[in-house]
């Protein structure tokens, strides 16, 4: 991605096709369980954090996710826009996905 404070919304970001995902429920709540077979790290996301997973399937541009989420009132517009960018980042960072 970009230096750390610009996001391009433009971009379509590409899920790992190798992860495999399970829904696992906690006192805590609902989570996920995502292994990625590439770098033999088992990783938690919270439904938010897969629901963003599932869209970065290389059709759906950044912004595209930013308000597919904020349809189903998962998030607020552009105030998250920020913290989309830093998850992505995670994400990337961890093979999960390609941008």
């Amino acid at each position: 991605m970009e230096k750390k404070d610009e996001l391009n919304l433009g971009r379509k970001p590409t899920r790992n096709s190798q992860l495999k995902w399970r829904k696992e429920e906690s006192e805590k709540g609902d989570c996920f369980l995502v292994f990625n077979p590439e770098t033999e790290q088992l990783h938690t996301l919270r439904p938010l954090g897969i629901k963003i997973l599932e869209l970065c399937d290389g059709n759906h541009s950044i912004e595209q996710i930013i308000h597919q989420l904020s349809i189903d009132g998962l998030l607020e517009g552009k105030d998250a826009e920020p913290e989309i960018g830093n998850f992505l980042n995670e994400l990337q960072k961890r093979r999960m996905i390609s941008i």
